[in-house]
């Protein structure tokens, strides 16, 4: 594989439960991105068979939609993939994995580590996205639900508590 400016690029996984306002966050993060001239991709998981979100981001910057599936399990080799080919065509500074809500982003982590394409990427930094209402109210899921929006979050860098107002100051 080829990298011609011999720099790892940078990975951003955006992670967060179904609903939390991911895709709002990521076209924020985006804009910002652009305004200091990165050159962005985003990969973009949607679990059904058709792109709803990355149209609207695809005016913005590339957008890479994986679809029909999870890149944290029955999609991680198509994942692996796409970054490869990303870095031998050498176009972007930085890859934006917007994962679907069901996803666990350890191993998002470890397909960014694929022994192909680890010595062209920085460590993936984690942005988790918590929708506060449901979070409070997460014990209305079943165990597996629950356990993972909280495993989405014990992974995360960066934490963005949204919807804080739909909850009262003290919650």
């Amino acid at each position: 594989m080829k990298n011609n400016k011999n720099e790892k690029l940078k990975i951003t996984i955006v992670s967060g439960f179904l609903g939390s306002g991911k895709t709002t966050f990521l076209t924020h993060y985006i804009n910002e991105l652009l305004k200091i001239d990165e050159k962005i991709t985003v990969i973009m998981n949607e679990f059904g068979s058709f792109d709803v979100d990355g149209n609207h981001l695809s005016e913005l910057v590339k957008v890479y939609p994986l679809l029909n599936g999870c890149v944290c399990c029955d999609l991680k080799i198509d994942l692996v993939n796409q970054i490869e080919s990303l870095v031998q065509g050498n176009e972007t500074d930085h890859i934006i994995i917007e994962a679907t809500g069901i996803a666990h982003p350890i191993e998002i982590i470890m397909a960014c580590q694929d022994p192909r394409i680890v010595k062209y990427v920085h460590q993936p930094q984690v942005i988790g996205v918590v929708d506060a209402e449901r979070f409070l109210n997460r014990k209305q899921y079943s165990e597996s639900t629950m356990r993972l929006m909280e495993e989405q979050l014990e992974v995360s860098d960066v934490l963005i508590i949204n919807k804080t107002d739909l909850i009262t100051r003290e919650e």
